[in-house]
């Protein structure tokens, strides 16, 4: 949901910036945005693997999480 929250966020100032023909310069704001979603995606990746590590030796594994947002 985050990825596609931050994608949506990257296209939707790429397309309304430049709607007028306008020229984006330097690295803010879409060099921050698309900097977050690969952090995000890589810390996904890193804990869904840590997480099967430890589920096939029988282990639970509980992630860390924001504590409004645990079931």
């Amino acid at each position: 949901m985050l990825t596609l929250l931050l994608l949506g966020a990257h296209f939707g100032l790429l397309f309304g910036l430049t709607r007028d023909g306008g020229q984006i310069e330097g690295f803010f704001p879409f060099g921050l945005i698309v900097c977050t979603w690969l952090v995000v995606t890589l810390l996904h990746l890193i804990v869904s693997v840590v997480g099967l590590v430890r589920a096939s030796g029988g282990r639970v594994f509980q992630v860390p999480a924001i504590p409004f947002l645990k079931a």
